[in-house]
């Protein structure tokens, strides 16, 4: 933290963080991590602030795909329902980051009702 009380993360540390939880992560003047799994996908954004953004998009029912010939092209429709869930919060360390990062990940795969309240 610097003198005036403002968060000041280290991005490289957050980064090598993220990679052991099994994320793929682009570092620069913010930290984006990526995790697929399944039916569903996590990106998270952290800042040299202590903001940090986690963004689940979560496949809820199977895509269905139809296929069209007109005018001599053929087209692929794929159809897929999503849900996605944003959880916004500040962090002041690297340890916080990784704890809170943990509660939210439970809450998550908790189903959309744990978040509440």
């Amino acid at each position: 933290m610097s003198e005036e009380g403002v968060v000041a993360l280290d991005l490289t540390a957050c980064a090598s963080m993220l990679s052991e939880a099994g994320y793929d992560v682009h570092a620069g003047s913010t930290v984006i991590g990526r995790r697929e799994r399944g039916d569903y996908v996590r990106e998270i954004v952290v800042d040299a602030g202590g903001r940090v953004r986690l963004t689940e998009t979560l496949l809820t029912m199977p895509p269905r795909g139809r296929r069209f010939q007109r005018a001599g092209f053929e087209f692929r429709f794929l159809h897929e329902e999503r849900e996605i869930t944003t959880v916004t919060w500040e962090v002041r360390s690297l340890q916080a980051l990784r704890e809170s990062l943990s509660v939210v990940e439970d809450l998550l795969a908790s189903g959309p009702a744990a978040g509440a309240g």
